[in-house]
């Protein structure tokens, strides 16, 4: 199984440095052959792809924030990488996303969860991420 992750994660990363190196089509990619419009990393993050998200985000961290696309199949909301991996129950990817996202948008994200009715933002532990070196770009 490891080894099928390391072919994943070594295949993103092929695609993504070419990808930098031209026309950047996969910085905004979604996938809109689905109603969801996912990005690499939705789909990722529901997979529990740990090594490949971390992959994605050291291309491309905006796609922390990108939203999927509402339709009556996801219950007509708009739901970031971190979502999707916490529905899954995906501890790592969503540990691995957490640490990513600026402080400030991750509270923010967590009080406009809250204003939707789906719980308490200040009985969930919120502390500073630590800052990571995520990958050099050569």
């Amino acid at each position: 199984m490891q080894f099928h992750f390391f072919q994943v994660n070594r295949l993103v990363s092929i695609i993504l440095k070419e990808d930098r190196a031209g026309n950047r089509k996969y910085k905004y990619f979604k996938d809109k052959d689905e109603l969801s419009w996912k990005t690499p990393l939705h789909l990722v993050a529901e997979l529990n792809y740990t090594t490949v998200a971390q992959t994605i985000l050291c291309h491309y961290p905006g796609q922390l924030y990108i939203t999927t696309n509402p339709h009556t199949g996801n219950k007509n909301r708009r739901y970031i990488p971190l979502e999707l991996a916490l529905i899954k129950y995906n501890d790592e990817v969503s540990a691995l996303l957490i640490e990513h996202m600026k402080p400030e948008r991750y509270v923010a994200h967590v009080a406009g969860v809250n204003k939707s009715g789906l719980g308490d933002p200040f009985s969930l532990p919120i502390s500073v991420p630590p800052v990571y070196a995520c990958c050099t770009m050569a």
